[in-house]
């Protein structure tokens, strides 16, 4: 346990160091959210602004509203659903291409701790991030691809788990959210996704750590690890 705790320590502090980090993780999520929400809020504005209904879609949620949004912006809405799918491919795929940059500067400040590097000229991180990016694109696309058939599986497994504890414990219906049942599947649900999730978050790791190797002893190396400290990276 202290073992556990002091990594997290370890893992904040590193990413508290590297503020650049955080604040570029900062303005990208930003500029994303702007991007997918700006319209909407632009569209909602020119139907609502005026409409004595539109405090009750919040306080008392009335359909009347939806049904008139939809009405008014019938043919506009096809066009933002069509952009909103293009801009989350684009925001994803930006997203990828920057976090090669942000697991490669945090391998390099741990490798200067272990290895105490002395302090030298001041570096270029903006130039080594966005080479880290460039570098690891190909492969961190590659582990966002491979996660898509993970996740179903978890998925998968959810189902077939939950059905068997449901002929072990009896039925549960989903709004008994109090029931130590629906409490049982609910922990059932974030265990196999966060395992999941884990095993990606090794994946990076280990493509970051061993530059040059193939990408499948990249994959095979983190899936090892993960399975023989199942508990401890959970």
């Amino acid at each position: 346990m202290t073992h556990i705790i002091s990594s997290i320590a370890e893992s904040v502090k590193n990413v508290w160091t590297a503020k650049f980090l955080i604040g570029l993780m900062f303005v990208f999520k930003l500029l994303s959210s702007f991007v997918l929400v700006f319209p909407l809020c632009l569209m909602y504005s020119s139907s609502f602004g005026a409409n004595v209904k539109a405090p009750n879609l919040l306080s008392g949620f009335d359909p009347s509203l939806v049904i008139d949004f939809v009405y008014s912006w019938r043919q506009t809405l096809s066009i933002y659903f069509f952009m909103l799918i293009l801009a989350c491919g684009i925001i994803i795929v930006a997203y990828l291409f920057l976090s090669g940059g942000f697991w490669g500067i945090l391998r390099d400040q741990v490798k200067k701790k272990e290895i105490a590097i002395p302090n030298g000229p001041p570096e270029n991180t903006l130039e080594k991030f966005f080479g880290y990016s460039g570098s690891y694109f190909g492969g961190m696309l590659k582990i966002a691809l491979l996660m898509i058939p993970l996740y179903l599986l978890a998925f998968l497994l959810v189902i077939m788990l939950n059905v068997i504890f449901g002929s072990i414990a009896g039925k549960t219906y989903i709004w008994e959210v109090t029931s130590w049942r629906m409490v049982v599947r609910i922990l059932i649900a974030i265990f196999l996704f966060m395992w999941f999730k884990m095993t990606g978050d090794y994946m990076r790791i280990s493509l970051v750590e061993n530059k040059g190797e193939p990408f499948g002893v990249v994959i095979r190396r983190a899936f090892r690890f993960v399975l023989t400290n199942a508990f401890a990276t959970l």
